[in-house]
């Protein structure tokens, strides 16, 4: 199926970027310019667990750097009741690392943050496990003051 479609390779412009976010719903409700106040507060970056066991291999060569990644929870999970499945372009590449994943899969559970993921890095010359890297971080206002010690 993916494989008929034409997927463009380009750039992603922070328009494309806040319009993928828009288009993922997860911000629908919020005009464009409001995202603008936003700054990224990163939690963590890995490498996509199970990476080779689900469609990530077909998808590679349309990954670029900066498309986002959807995370889902899969409390269900035969493996792991901490699961976060990670998802690009409404297909499944893998899995937010078993080792990492028991703190922000209480977040999500609790609707504490929205958490938003990224391809960071691609890599199509490595292991499949360390392909693709991406980046898990949620938005704060511009106008919330950071301690000077932080």
């Amino acid at each position: 199926m993916l494989k008929k479609r034409k997927l463009k390779r380009s750039k992603m412009k922070r328009s494309d970027f806040l319009q993928r976010l828009i288009g993922l719903g997860l911000f629908g409700k919020l005009p464009v310019s409001v995202l603008y106040t936003k700054r990224k507060v990163y939690l963590l970056q890995c490498f996509v667990a199970g990476f080779r066991h689900y469609k990530g291999m077909e998808l590679l060569e349309f990954m670029q750097p900066n498309d986002l990644i959807e995370l889902r929870r899969e409390p269900e999970n035969e493996h792991d009741e901490c699961a976060i499945a990670l998802y690009w372009q409404q297909e499944k590449i893998g899995f937010v690392p078993a080792d990492l994943n028991e703190l922000l899969s209480r977040l999500v559970d609790a609707q504490a943050l929205p958490l938003l993921g990224t391809i960071t890095h691609l890599n199509k010359k490595v292991k499949p496990w360390e392909s693709v890297a991406i980046a898990i971080y949620f938005l704060q206002d511009n106008t919330f003051e950071i301690p000077e010690h932080a």
